[in-house]
């Protein structure tokens, strides 16, 4: 695997409002992706089993080194929803990075 491009998608989140635990990162296609490459979606630790991409439930596939990937090429929109529900207050901000405890979450791109 060759990756070419990661974009890091960890800050930017929208923190649940209150009565919610649900943690919002709106992201838009990357640009330049041609036929046979491949978009991954990687966090540092797995995502709770309700977490979502665009309303469509992402499946628990850990890798070898704990960290967790998905092959999401297939999924991605125009505009696109990460939807990962989290124990953790946002801090009242409108924007914010994701909870440390959750480690990175980044798009890589692989190219053919």
């Amino acid at each position: 695997m060759h990756i070419m491009h990661t974009i890091d998608l960890t800050n930017a989140w929208e923190p649940p409002v209150a009565g919610s635990r649900i943690w919002v990162r709106r992201f838009g296609r990357p640009s330049g992706i041609e036929p046979g490459d491949r978009v991954w979606l990687v966090m540092d630790v797995p995502p709770p089993a309700d977490a979502t991409l665009n309303g469509v439930a992402l499946p628990l596939l850990p890798e070898a080194t704990g960290a967790w990937r998905i092959d999401v090429t297939a999924r991605l929109e125009p505009r696109n929803e990460l939807v990962v529900p989290l124990d953790a207050d946002g801090g009242g901000v409108r924007r914010a990075a994701l909870p440390a405890a959750r480690g990175g979450v980044r798009l890589e791109i692989e190219v053919a």
